[in-house]
């Protein structure tokens, strides 16, 4: 049985993201907590909403490592700079008190965040080749050596 290849990045990735959604979740309950009358916990929703902005960015650098050293999939440095700009809007949204647009980007950011969590665990790591693997031997009937007195089927004459 031959066994996956292992990635600390992408185990990385995965813990990262995963407490980033439970930070988002944790925000959903203190939005909901304020917007229900208790004033004070507006205070812990920013201060957990600078919190949920910066998760991304270190998402960012797991994945570049991914990427580069763990040879992984582009997609995993693409997906957290996406969620980074996400998360900035949300802020901007949430600060300049635009509440309708502020909680509809939160609830796409938490949809977003889960589907990419579901997404991470479920991801096997297939490493890509690396770049003088890419130039192996060609492949197809021009690969196989002929000589001069052989057929391709390796009989003699």
């Amino acid at each position: 049985m031959q066994s996956m290849p292992r990635s600390i990045s992408l185990w990385l990735l995965r813990i990262l993201a995963t407490l980033w959604l439970l930070q988002l979740l944790a925000q959903v309950w203190l939005a909901a907590a304020f917007v229900s009358g208790d004033a004070d916990l507006f205070g812990m929703h920013s201060l957990n909403g600078s919190m949920v902005n910066t998760a991304p960015f270190f998402m960012i650098v797991a994945g570049a490592f991914h990427v580069s050293l763990g040879r992984g999939r582009w997609w995993a440095l693409v997906v957290p700079i996406m969620l980074l700009l996400l998360c900035e809007t949300q802020a901007v949204l949430g600060y300049t008190r635009v509440v309708g647009a502020h909680i509809l980007g939160g609830t796409l950011l938490l949809t977003i965040a889960t589907l990419w969590c579901i997404g991470l665990w479920r991801h096997r790591h297939r490493p890509r080749p690396r770049r003088h693997d890419r130039r192996a031997a060609p492949i197809g009937p021009a690969a196989q050596s002929v000589g001069p007195l052989e057929t391709r089927d390796g009989a003699h004459p």
